[in-house]
């Protein structure tokens, strides 16, 4: 398992951050927010959410209320966390997909199986106040497992906006899918 994808030693290993800052790693802002998750510390989750993030997701008191909907729960107090893929998609995008076991159960074994997340961070421009930090667009969870392996088979395309599904695809077909669509239905009209 790597350390750390931009070549600090021992990303994984560091203090629990609390702040951004430009000297964090992408890895460590995840190992940040994962602590912060597990120990219930809403906002310390929501201090390494990026600006945008920030606006869509509302003010503190909505974050947290949208982390304790059901796609989210499985983060909340979670029993292990393990990187499962880390890929450096550009300059200023890191992706990152982690497996969450749940709390263990009676005789210290996983209550259920491990919940899927994908972290995408991006490194905040001069424009922003966070200039040079790695901050937290999003996370969510995968939407099959399928997908899962298209992941780590690295076939993430930089055009898609979604890391890890084609969702984002399928919001408009090929033109040539149109056309055979549209040829159908006046033969069909036709007669």
């Amino acid at each position: 398992m790597l350390a750390s994808i931009s070549g600090e030693a021992g990303a994984a290993d560091a203090p629990v951050l609390r702040h951004p800052s430009p000297s964090y790693a992408p890895e460590a802002v995840v190992v940040a927010q994962l602590a912060a998750l597990r120990a219930g510390d809403m906002p310390g989750v929501f201090a390494f959410a990026s600006p945008a993030n920030k606006a869509s997701t509302g003010p503190l008191e909505r974050f947290a209320g949208m982390l304790h909907a059901p796609s989210y729960a499985p983060l909340l107090a979670h029993g292990a966390a393990s990187t499962l893929q880390r890929t450096q998609a550009s300059e200023r995008v890191y992706m990152e997909v982690v497996a969450v076991a749940p709390p263990a159960g009676p005789g210290g074994a996983p209550s259920g199986p491990p919940a899927l997340y994908v972290w995408v961070l991006s490194l905040q421009d001069a424009a922003s106040n966070f200039r040079g930090c790695w901050l937290v667009d999003s996370v969510h969870a995968p939407h099959s497992q399928a997908r899962v392996r298209a992941w780590r088979a690295r076939a993430w395309s930089p055009r898609r906006r979604c890391c890890c599904c084609l969702k984002c695809r399928r919001a408009a077909p090929p033109p040539a899918l149109n056309r055979q669509a549209q040829r159908q239905r006046m033969r069909q009209a036709v007669g």
